[in-house]
C-alpha cells in the first residue's frame, strides 16, 4: 500500500536491505500479535463501536485541520460507516475480522477503515483495497495501519492529490525544519531532488505540512 513512496523507516535505512536483527525483531512482534489474536476466540472487544462513535472520532480529528481545501477533499469521500468482513493474513487460515469502512476513493480503489482487532487497538486505522480492481481485500500489512484517521489518510495515495507537501531538512540534532512552502506532490519531490544533488550528505524529507514531524514521528517511531 505504500508503493507511492517509501516509509520513514524504509528511507532511514538508506535504501539498504533490512538487517537480520530487524527482520527477526519484526517476526517476533508478529508472532506475539498472532498469539494475541488467535487466543481471543470470541472475536469481540469490550468497546462498543458504532457508526456514530466513529463519525465522532473523525470529526474530532478534522477539527484540528485549518485547511478548507483538505477538509472539503476528505469530507467528499467520507461515507456512512459500515462493517465489511476482511481476511486476516496471519494466524488461523480463513479468519476474517470486522472492519468499519469510513472513507472511499473509488478512483484509486482505496478505503480507510477502523478495526480494533488485528493491528488494533494500538493502530486501529488502516488503508485497504476496496476490491473493485481485483486486488486482495484483506487487512494487508502492518505498515498500512496507524493510530489515527488522519495519520492513515496522509500516508495514503489519495493524499498525494493535495498541495500539502513540503521539503524538510533534518538537522544534526534530529529535528526537522521546513525549507519549502506547501506544494504539489511531484513538484515537492523535484525540489527535494535538486537540494539533494547540491548537498549529498544533507538529509531531506518530503512530508506533509499539516503535522509537525517533530511531534508525529516521535509518536509513530
Amino acid at each position: 500500500m505504500r508503493g507511492h513512496r517509501r516509509s520513514f523507516k524504509e528511507i532511514n535505512l538508506g535504501g539498504r536491505q533490512p538487517s537480520a536483527s530487524i527482520i527477526a525483531n519484526h517476526q517476533a512482534k508478529m508472532c506475539i500479535l498472532i498469539e494475541v489474536i488467535t487466543t481471543n476466540s470470541s472475536g469481540a472487544r469490550s468497546m462498543n463501536i458504532s457508526s456514530d462513535w466513529l463519525k465522532l472520532q473523525i470529526e474530532t480529528e478534522l477539527k484540528t485541520i485549518n485547511d478548507a481545501v483538505v477538509l472539503a477533499f476528505i469530507r467528499a469521500r467520507l461515507i456512512e460507516p459500515h462493517i465489511v468482513m476482511r481476511d486476516w493474513d496471519y494466524g488461523v487460515p480463513t479468519r476474517q475480522l470486522p472492519c468499519w469502512t469510513v472513507f472511499e476513493d473509488c478512483s484509486r480503489d482505496l478505503a480507510l477503515v477502523y478495526c480494533d482487532e488485528g493491528f488494533g487497538p494500538r493502530t486501529p486505522w488502516g488503508m485497504v483495497w476496496i476490491g473493485n480492481s481485483g486486488r486482495p481485500t484483506s487487512l494487508g500489512m502492518d505498515t498500512g495501519w496507524h493510530p489515527t484517521f488522519m495519520d492513515t489518510f496522509l500516508d495514503s495515495l489519495v493524499a498525494t492529490e493535495l498541495p500539502i507537501w513540503r521539503v524538510y531538512h533534518q538537522n544534526e540534532d534530529g529535528k526537522f525544519e521546513p525549507i519549502t512552502a506547501p506544494c504539489e506532490w511531484d513538484m515537492t519531490w523535484e525540489s527535494r531532488s535538486s537540494l539533494a544533488a547540491v548537498s549529498e550528505n544533507a538529509r531531506y524529507w518530503v512530508l506533509d505540512s499539516l503535522r509537525d514531524p517533530n511531534e508525529w514521528l516521535l509518536r509513530n517511531p
